[in-house]
C-alpha cells in the first residue's frame, strides 16, 4: 500500500519487528497480536480421528494441549477481523489486518491461521494450489484416471447411498467410484447433491 509492505513471516519476531517499525503508535496492539499468535500455536487439527468420533478420554487428550487457546478466545473471541483492525491507528497495519479475511470473519481466525504457519503445522504447498492440482492430475492419470476439463457438472448421481456417476451440462454422464464436491457448500447442497446429504 503506497509502496509500504508488511509481511506475516513464519518467524514471529521478524514479523513483529517489521510491524513495530512501521507503526510504533500501535505497539500495544501489535505486541498483543503476536503474543496471541504464539499462544495459538498450540492448536492442532485432528487428522487421525475426527472429533465427532472421539470418546471423552480421547477428546480430552486432544484438547488439553490446546488450553492456551482459551486466552486467545478471551481476548478476540467475539471480535470480527474489521473490529480488530480498527483497534489500530496506523493505516498500513489497519489495511493489512483488516483485508486478510472478509470483514465478518472472527479475529481469532486470522490469529489461528497465522499460528498454523508460524508453528509449522500448516504451510503453503510447493507451487501453491496450482502445484497441488498439477501433482494430483499427474498421479491420477498415471493410475489410469481420466480428466474431463471445461465441463460444468450438473448433478451427482447416487444409487443406494453411493455416488455412481456425475451428469455434465452437455448431457453426458461420467461414471465414478467417488465424487468429491470441491465447491461451495451452498452449490453442493442446492445443485449437486440432495439437501439430506448435508
Amino acid at each position: 500500500m503506497e509502496g509500504k509492505s508488511l509481511h506475516l513471516w513464519r518467524d514471529i519476531e521478524k514479523a513483529k519487528k517489521e510491524f513495530l517499525a512501521i507503526a510504533p503508535e500501535d505497539s500495544d496492539e501489535i505486541n498483543k497480536f503476536f503474543d496471541n499468535v504464539k499462544l495459538a500455536e498450540c492448536v492442532r487439527v485432528p487428522f487421525e480421528k475426527a472429533q465427532a468420533d472421539m470418546n471423552f478420554i480421547e477428546f480430552m487428550k486432544f484438547v488439553m494441549p490446546m488450553k492456551n487457546m482459551s486466552k486467545v478466545m478471551k481476548e478476540y473471541g467475539q471480535e470480527t477481523v474489521r473490529e480488530f483492525a480498527n483497534r489500530c491507528k496506523n493505516p498500513y497495519v489497519k489495511a493489512s489486518m483488516g483485508n486478510y479475511f472478509s470483514d465478518s470473519f472472527l479475529a481469532y481466525t486470522l490469529i489461528t491461521s497465522y499460528a498454523f504457519l508460524t508453528s509449522g503445522t500448516g504451510a503453503i504447498p510447493m507451487g501453491g494450489s496450482v502445484g497441488v492440482v498439477e501433482r494430483m492430475v499427474k498421479r491420477y492419470t498415471e493410475l489410469g484416471g481420466k480428466i474431463h476439463t471445461g465441463k460444468m457438472v450438473e448433478k451427482v448421481n447416487i444409487s443406494n447411498g453411493k455416488a455412481e456417476s456425475i451428469f455434465l451440462a452437455d448431457g453426458s454422464e461420467v461414471s465414478c467410484d467417488y465424487a468429491i464436491c470441491a465447491t461451495d457448500t451452498a452449490i453442493t447442497f442446492s445443485k449437486l447433491l440432495p439437501k439430506e446429504y448435508m
